[in-house]
């Protein structure tokens, strides 16, 4: 497929990115990690560790939008929305190649490479653990359902010709399926191996429709109940787009989340989780 074409909906991996107790956000920005980005509340300092060279640029160019999603304009005034997690990689979806428009040839070539992963069972990450799920309801919308199974198909496994995973652009959320906004709804996650954390992206999160994010409830609390270790705790989620870490006490093979509070969406209350994943 031509490069073009990937970058539609190609997500550029980068190097890890954490999260400091101050709010600091460090992460670099090629996959040889030369350019430093160290970000706080007051400014932006890019370091170029080969050179040697450091620029300040201003803090309000990094910022969470009304969409809740991250924005980052770079220096040459290009903008970005970021995925990232606070243990993890980062992701850039320039804004001005996120198209809303179909693509036939890139809609052939998604769909036949989703066929052969159907086949296979082996969406990422959801093939390292052989994660099976399923969940107390599902909304159905007319042929559309958002089932469980969803919730390990956010990344599509790395194409053959690179090693980077991509973002599965005809991803669909799981959405709870009963009236209201799903309260004791609840997930349920069996692995063959056992997990110490999961990764979850909260919300309906789709880069070429970021306003559903919004209009649909996203998850505030969830009970967590690991079975295996009949260990329960309740776990607050960031109403912010990016992929955050539920830490878990011991690893275990089978968890339950029940929802228990939302953040309210503004035009329906449906609630979504756009992925939740098992890892070490």
């Amino acid at each position: 497929m031509k490069k073009s074409l990937m970058l539609l909906f190609l997500v550029f991996l980068f190097s890890t990115v954490f999260s400091q107790e101050d709010g600091t956000i460090i992460f670099y920005d090629d996959p040889y990690q030369f350019c430093k980005y160290t970000i706080t509340q007051d400014k932006i300092t890019i370091s170029n560790e080969d050179s040697g060279t450091t620029e300040e640029i201003e803090r309000s160019k990094f910022f969470v939008g009304e969409d809740k999603f991250y924005h980052y304009i770079n220096k040459n005034n290009e903008e970005h929305i970021i995925l990232f997690y606070n243990n993890g990689y980062v992701y850039y979806f320039p804004l001005n190649e996120i198209k809303t428009e179909d693509s036939k040839e890139f809609d052939s070539w998604l769909e036949s490479y989703k066929k052969r992963i159907d086949e296979n069972d082996s969406y990422f990450p959801f093939m390292e653990f052989e994660a099976k799920y399923s969940a107390s309801s599902e909304l159905k919308e007319n042929t559309t359902i958002y089932v469980a199974k969803n919730l390990g198909t956010c990344f599509l496994p790395p194409d053959s010709k690179g090693d980077n995973s991509i973002w599965n652009p005809g991803h669909k959320p799981w959405v709870e399926g009963v009236k209201g906004h799903g309260i004791n709804e609840y997930i349920k996650l069996k692995t063959q191996g056992p997990f110490s954390k999961l990764k979850i992206i909260n919300g309906y999160v789709d880069f070429t429709r970021r306003d559903l994010y919004k209009k649909n409830s996203r998850v505030k609390t969830f009970l967590v109940k690991d079975l295996d270790n009949n260990i329960e705790f309740e776990v607050s989620l960031k109403d912010e787009v990016y992929i955050q870490d539920i830490k878990l006490e011991k690893p275990t093979t089978n968890m339950i989340l029940y929802i228990k509070d939302v953040y309210k969406g503004d035009k329906w209350a449906d609630t979504c989780v756009t992925s939740l994943v098992p890892s070490y």
